[in-house]
Parts: C-alpha cells; structure tokens; sequence
C-alpha cells in the first residue's frame, strides 16, 4: 500500500484539480491519501478545494489533517476570535462560499474598525450566519473533523511539527500546528519519516523555490502554491513528487 501525501492547498481549487488528476493515474484503491491541512485561505476558491476532498472521500480512503487556518477559523465560529478574518485572509474563504456575504462583513469590519476586538456581540451572528446558514453542513462537519495526525508503519504526517519531550497521544495543537519544521530537518530522532507542511521549503532554503526538501527521515512538502504556483504532492514509501502548477 502507497501513501499519497498532499501538501498546503490554500483555496487553489485549479491546482488541487490538476494534481488529483495526476494522482488518479497511477493511485490505487488500497492507497490512502494524506492531506496536510490549510485547505483555506489566500486562493479564490476555498469551498472548491473542499468539494474536491469529499469527493475524494467517495472514492479513496483519505485522511484529513488539520492546519493552523482551519484552527483560527474554527475559533471564529466557536469563540467569534476574529484573528482568521484580520490575520489569514480569511475573506477570500466566506467569498468562495458567497461574494455577496463577504462584501457584508467586509462593511461591518470597516465600520467597527478598532472596536471589532472589544465588541464580539456585534460580530459574533455574522460568524453563526455564515457557519450555520452559508457554508454547507457537509463542509463544516469537514472542518470539525479533521485530524491532528497521522501515522502508519514508517510514516508519521503532521501539519507542522510535534513537540518531541511528548508522546505522540499527548501533543497538543500549538505544537501540531504552529511549530517550525525545519526546526526538525536536523533535530528529528523518530524512527519514522515525518512529513510535514506549514512552512514555504523556500523559506528554509531560497534553493528549495517550487520544490520540496526530503531527507532520509524528515519531508518538507510545502512549496507555497500562493507564492511559486506550485502544489506538491509525494508518493510513500518511493518518496516520488508529483506537482501541479499555474500555467
């Protein structure tokens, strides 16, 4: 059995389109595909990117992880945080869903200014609305089931990184989510090779622009399809890429 492992999405419902194609040729039903999480966000068309996963679902034994920009925006609907609206783009994720509903809490934000931190009443129905009432029930059950991690025999996938002082049952999401991988392409001691997202591999390394790094234990497959246009992909245990890019 191969794992097919799929790297930070960010709303490029194109490039995911055109990768899974790829994919689909050589993948097999007892293949498991593995999704590093931040399917949202940046792109134009986040609920696009999570119409592609369901169907997926339907025809492939896929696991979903969670990132840190499905986290920020599950605390919006939670706790009305308004961090994923100010700090991730998440206004192209509620105008994938609708452009007319954005353009709404683009004016309530504009209004607000400064008091959107200290008047959570205000905004907080503008959340439920768009959770509740425009998002589709099928996508949000998506978000609230997304997994921390992943592991099979040799293989561990996380989003961004684990605290190794804990064990793996006892991570908590700040170190599943927000660590920095490439604090762990010299310091990895597991046995497994990990695979990892989060990170732009040209950030590490301008060198690594488009491309992911791979080491004999620690994968960074993030190439930052908002900044190079390229969408990656690797094939495990034969450690194969497959890449989908803008034309």
């Amino acid at each position: 059995m191969n794992h097919y492992i799929i790297s930070d999405i960010h709303g490029y419902a194109n490039l995911l389109y055109d990768l899974v194609e790829t994919l689909k040729k050589t993948i097999q039903k007892e293949d498991t595909i593995v999704f590093l999480g931040d399917y949202i966000n940046r792109g134009t068309n986040s609920k696009g990117v999570v119409d592609i996963v369901l169907q997926l679902k339907n025809e492939y034994n896929v696991v979903c992880l969670k990132g840190n920009h499905e986290q920020w925006m599950l605390q919006s609907f939670q706790e009305g945080n308004n961090s994923w609206i100010m700090g991730m783009d998440g206004f192209s994720t509620v105008a994938s869903y609708s452009p007319e509903f954005a353009d709404e809490l683009r004016a309530v934000f504009k209004k607000l200014g400064p008091k959107i931190f200290l008047q959570k009443d205000i905004i907080i129905p503008y959340y439920q609305t768009f959770f509740k009432e425009i998002m589709p029930q099928q996508h949000l059950n998506f978000f609230l089931n997304l997994k921390g991690y992943y592991e099979s025999e040799g293989l561990l996938c996380v989003h961004a990184g684990i605290n190794q002082d804990r064990p793996l049952e006892e991570q908590q999401e700040q170190d599943l989510l927000w660590s920095l991988p490439q604090d762990l392409l010299h310091t990895w001691r597991g046995e497994q090779t990990i695979v990892m997202g989060h990170q732009g591999t040209h950030e590490v390394y301008k060198s690594m622009w488009g491309k992911p790094i791979i080491t004999e234990k620690v994968i960074l497959l993030d190439t930052s399809c908002y900044n190079t246009g390229v969408l990656s992909a690797i094939r495990f245990p034969d450690r194969e890429v497959f890449q989908a890019a803008l034309s």
